[in-house]
This record gives structure tokens, sequence and C-alpha cells, in this order.
């Protein structure tokens, strides 16, 4: 067909990408990618990941960052899922596939905490959403925790002063943020309801005494020989009288961070629970030993120089012979990087009150106030992938200011699942493969090819001069080549110049809806073609309008 102009709709324009002179850490141009699986050897790197997961936890609760957190979020998932199973040698070697890895909670907390403030922010995809479903979290405990014996079969499992309530602790969180998605994504009782249980198991024991919280009676001779569970003989009743019992958090040894610290976990657990509505009701039992982990905390905090630091007179076990040791000069903080917990990075009381209903008592330190300072955004810094913005999530906005006042959370999609009929009636717009690869306009029918996820950049209404960009079912975005001049292509996963296109409609103005005839033009000008108006070629190398440019919007 001859090409013969019949609407000229040729103008020059600066649009500007949002965000761009915002400071967000998800921004593409950074220097440092949030968006890519860490790995250490063949598997994630829990910490390298977890700082990963908190800039883009951060930067979802900013509205002017939460488009950039959007993309990067998908792509951080998008990996993590299509990693190979790998063997972890924390969990004695057993295989494990994606998000099932050992403390993989605190992940998937941060992951779906984010998604649903990308819901209101506007940036929630359903690309993104269905991937997110896709997540199949499985908690899998530390082999080697535990009092009398571990799951490797070992007995004596105290000697290794390793306690499973971080593991326990952390696969609440992770169990209670799947509830609270499904139950945004409206997803069947029954898948609900596994989550959220599931969430309540690992609370509780998270909170038992059997392998998690060491009872232990410090104001009695130590027995010998030594018993199954070494220094863990006390029962929940001891912890009535602190002059009797005392309960210990144990990492290496006793470790407030290990025990109150934990809490903190619990606390963001059950603000999930909650927002899903199926909140935890605490026991007696659990009452009192979260009561007992908090006291143990405020008699190990003390202050230096106007600052609540850990002490160093905290326990530590051991076995000679048949014998059991106890030191008490092991460093409270869990000697961890030199002692570098605070307790300013645990506020937990107000959980404890508002939410376990317990009476918050202190001599010392009450575990209100949060220091964000403790925490470093710099990954050059190997400090700060541990002391990271993932940590600072958990530990202050989940398990405190959102204990406190919870936000807006919820899953409604922001975009528009549309499709393009070519001028000529017949053909669609569709992406060979479903991504990947070249746009065409050779199908016949829409299906899921030919159904684009398309996000307007300003959201309200779509309307005539909008900048949009579209993702295609395997995540890749549509791209003019080189911003325009040559084909039009499905490659890139993350949408930046090359990928935004001004959507015009063709005659009149205004706010677009299904079945108005658009255009879509580059950001350099160009205007999407369908060569001899559908059925082959897609290019964007021409700079006016006319029928092979012109398609019907559905959506």
């Amino acid at each position: 067909m001859r090409r013969t102009t019949w609407v000229v709709a040729v103008a020059l324009a600066v649009v500007l990408v949002p965000n761009a002179l915002a400071v967000c850490r998800t921004d593409p141009t950074s220097t440092y990618d949030v968006s890519t699986l860490k790995l250490s050897s063949t598997r994630p790197d829990i910490n390298a990941n977890l700082f990963d997961y908190g800039i883009i936890f951060e930067d979802s609760n900013e509205p002017s960052c939460a488009g950039f957190a959007s993309v990067a979020l998908y792509k951080k998932v998008r990996a993590t899922l299509n990693h190979p199973y790998y063997k972890d040698p924390r969990l004695n070697n057993k295989l494990v596939g994606p998000y099932q890895g050992w403390l993989e909670g605190g992940n998937v907390a941060l992951v779906y905490a984010s998604a649903l403030r990308l819901g209101p922010n506007g940036k929630l995809t359903k690309p993104l959403a269905d991937l997110l479903d896709q997540i199949s979290y499985v908690r899998n405990i530390d082999a080697d925790c535990g009092f009398t014996t571990n799951r490797k079969g070992q007995t004596n499992a105290w000697t290794q002063n390793n306690s499973c309530m971080d593991d326990w602790s952390i696969a609440a969180s992770g169990h209670a943020w799947t509830a609270a998605w499904r139950y945004a994504r409206m997803k069947s009782s029954t898948l609900i309801n596994s989550a959220a249980d599931a969430a309540k198991t690992a609370i509780s024991n998270a909170l038992n005494i059997t392998e998690s919280v060491c009872v232990h009676k410090y104001n009695e001779p130590l027995p010998s020989p030594a018993p199954a569970a070494g220094p863990c003989t006390g029962q929940v009743a001891d912890l009535n009288n602190s002059n009797v019992a005392l309960a210990l958090g144990l990492h290496d040894g006793e470790a407030v961070p290990y025990g109150l610290g934990l809490l903190t976990s619990i606390a963001n657990a059950d603000v999930a629970l909650d927002y899903a509505r199926r909140p935890k009701v605490y026991s007696a039992d659990e009452k009192t030993v979260a009561a007992a982990l908090y006291l143990n905390g405020d008699y190990r905090t003390t202050w230096t120089s106007g600052s609540a630091v850990f002490k160093k007179n905290c326990y530590k076990f051991g076995l000679v012979g048949t014998t059991m040791t106890r030191t008490a000069t092991y460093d409270c903080s869990g000697n961890f990087g030199g002692g570098s917990y605070q307790p300013e990075m645990f506020p937990v009381r107000d959980f404890l009150v508002k939410r376990v209903g317990i009476t918050a008592f202190a001599f010392n330190y009450d575990f209100t106030d949060f220091q964000s300072n403790l925490f470093c955004d710099n990954p050059a810094n190997p400090d700060c992938i541990f002391w990271s913005p993932g940590r600072r999530a958990i530990y202050g906005t989940l398990a405190r200011d959102w204990v406190n006042a919870r936000p807006h959370l919820e899953a409604d999609l922001s975009d528009y699942q549309v499709t393009f009929k070519t001028y000529d009636g017949v053909h669609y717009l569709s992406a060979r493969y479903g991504g990947g690869n070249y746009i065409h306009a050779e199908a016949t029918a829409p299906s899921t090819y030919e159904t684009f996820s398309m996000v307007d950049e300003n959201g309200g209404s779509l309307m005539s001069g909008d900048t949009v960009y579209m993702q295609v079912h395997e995540g890749q975005y549509i791209s003019a080549d080189q911003g325009g001049g040559g084909d039009v292509v499905a490659v890139y996963f993350t949408p930046v110049i090359w990928e935004r296109f001004i959507i015009e409609k063709t005659w009149g103005t205004g706010q677009i809806v299904p079945g108005d005839p658009v255009a879509l033009k580059t950001l350099y000008g160009y205007y999407v073609s369908a060569v001899n108006e559908g059925g082959g070629e897609v290019t964007a190398r021409y700079r006016g309008v006319v029928t092979w440019e012109v398609f019907t919007i559905d959506f």
C-alpha cells in the first residue's frame, strides 16, 4: 500500500521520566543494582538479598520512587524464581528451591509488604502481582539448632548454644505476610488460612521452651551430670519469679538479640496476621515467655555515656566430660561484629503491650526507641550488608511503626490490560514467544502474547498525550530500538527511555476509552507502525500517522 499522509501529528516534546530527579535507590541508573539476585557460591546470599529487599521496601513506601521499586521488585523476584534448586548447608544439605532456604522468611515478608504498599501508591502491576503469586514459601529450620536433640538426630544439642527461635520467628514473618498477600489478592479462605495457621504455629514454636527459649534456673547449682537439655531445664512457671529462672536466647552464648530481639519478627508477623483478619491470640504461657524475654533484655542493658548498651555478663555454656560448665562473661549483644547489636534496634515494647497483652516494665531500658542511624545503606561497606535497610525495615518500620499505625495496604492493580488491533481490523500487535524477541502483527485473535500490561505514568484516567510503558507476558517491555527509526522489540526488563511511548487519539483529544483509534509515539517522535496495516512486521520508522500507525485499543 502506498503511504499517503492523511493525519499529520508530528510534535516536538520533551518528556522527563518521572522520579528522574528524586533520590530513589531503586532507580536503574543507580550505581548499585538492587534488582539482581545476589549469590554466595551456588545459593542466595541471605544478607545481601535482605539489603536489596530493604531498599525496595523503603522505596515502595515513597510515592515518587514506587515506580522504580515496582520494576526492581519484579526483576529480583523473577531472577530468584528462575534460580536452580540448591543444597543448603544450614539445612543438612537439603535440596531447596526459591524462597525455601534458611531464614528466607524475612525476604518473603519484605517482598509482600513492599507489594502491598505499591498498591496504594499506584504502582502494583498485574505482571508483578501474578509473579508474586508464584512464590512458594517453605520454612526450613536450621538442622543444628535445639536443646536436647537437633534435626540431625544429635544429642546434647544445647552445647552449640544455638536456639531455634530465630528460625521460627522469621518463618512466622514469611508465613504471615504470605497470608496478608493472599488476603489482599482475594484468594480462597483455604489458602489464606493455611498460611495464617502456619504463621501462628511458628510464633508458638518461637516462644516454646523446648528448642527456642532456654529457661535456665540460674540460682541453682548446675546439675551433674549434665541433663539432656543442658541448662534449659526450667518450666514456664519458673519464669514467674525472676529470682528462680531467666528466659535466655542462645546464639553462641546467651544473646539478647536472639531472644528479645527476635520479638521484632514476631511483631511484624502479628501486623500481617491482623491485616489478614486472622489475628494471633497469645496463650498464657506465650505471654509469660515473652514477658520474661523482655525482662531479661532489660536486666542485660545498661547505660554508657548516655547511650543504652548491652552488658557483657551473659552466660555461655559448655560440656567437659559429663560436667556442664557456665561462664558469665559473654557479650550479651551476641558478640557479633564486636558486639554491634544495640538495644535501640529492638523497639518491641508497644507490640508486647498492645498486641500480646503483657504489662511492660523496665528498670533500665524500656525498648521503645529506635535509632535508624544504627543501620547503613552503602553496599560497598560489608558492615552495611548486615546492618542493612532490610533489618531497619523489619526491626523498626514493621515491628514498631506499623504496630502503632499500619499504613494503607492493598493489592489493587495500577495497570491496564490492553490489546491493539491493527488498521486492517484483522490482526493484533503481539510479542513473539511472549517476550525476548520482536513485536509483530501476525496474530488474528487476542490472547496471552497479544495482551500487554500498560502503565499510565501520571495515573488517573488514560488521556491522549499521556506517557505509557507496556510489559509483555514474559516480563520484558515493548521498546522502540534506539528510540525509533527501526525495529520494535520486547527484550529489555527495565522501562527507561526507549520503552516509553506517548499514546495519542488519532481523532479528537481527551480521555481514551476502549474502542478508540490510537497511535503510539516514541519519545524521539517516531510512531509504531504495523506494516501494510497488519499481518507482518512492526516498526517505528515514520514520524507521521497514516493507516499503518492507527490501532484500535481495548482494555
